[in-house]
This record gives structure tokens, sequence and C-alpha cells, in this order.
């Protein structure tokens, strides 16, 4: 699911850029989005989240499915680590490092 946590207006009103996230189950992802230009001629007064959820899912480079994809394979990646263990090199081998 998409949101939008910011508007940054230009001193004309307005919205010239959004902070954006995008979350599911596997975790979430976001950055700040420079609009392209035209920004439109849409007031700020008259804004509203379904105008700038048009504007970021028409403006992004990557899909939803993109964004799914690499959220996916960052839990997976956090879920194996979790899984690994610490040894230290000793003169009699290998030792398991406790926590």
């Amino acid at each position: 699911m998409y949101s939008i946590s910011k508007l940054v207006v230009d001193p004309d009103g307005y919205v010239v850029a959004l902070d954006w996230s995008y979350s599911n189950e596997d975790g979430s992802l976001g950055n700040r989005l420079f609009l392209a230009k035209p920004y439109g001629a849409t007031p700020l007064r008259r804004v509203t989240e379904e105008d700038t959820l048009s504007w970021l899912t028409s403006q992004l480079p990557n899909s939803e499915e993109e964004f799914i994809a690499q959220l996916r394979a960052q839990a997976e990646s956090k879920a194996r680590e979790a899984e690994m263990v610490d040894y230290a090199i000793t003169e009699s081998g290998p030792v398991l490092i406790a926590d």
C-alpha cells in the first residue's frame, strides 16, 4: 500500500515533490519523488490524497510488483541472516561464539 507522508510545495503553492512509502507484510520502503514538470495546476488547498497517490503511481519508475519483490527479497535475506551463527578461529579449530 502506498502512502504519502509529506508534500513539498514551491513558493507559488504547487506540490513539487512527495515523500512516499510503500508497505506490505514484508516491510516498507520509500523516498522523495520530485514530480515531473509541469507539476499541474492544482492549488495546494485543493490537493487530495487521491491526487497525490495518482501523481505518485503515474511517475514512479518502479511498479508495485517490483516493490513487492524487493521487500520479499529483503525479508528473506533478514530471515537467512537470523539463522547464521558466529565462530572464532582458535588454535584448536573453529569455536562457536555464544551470545
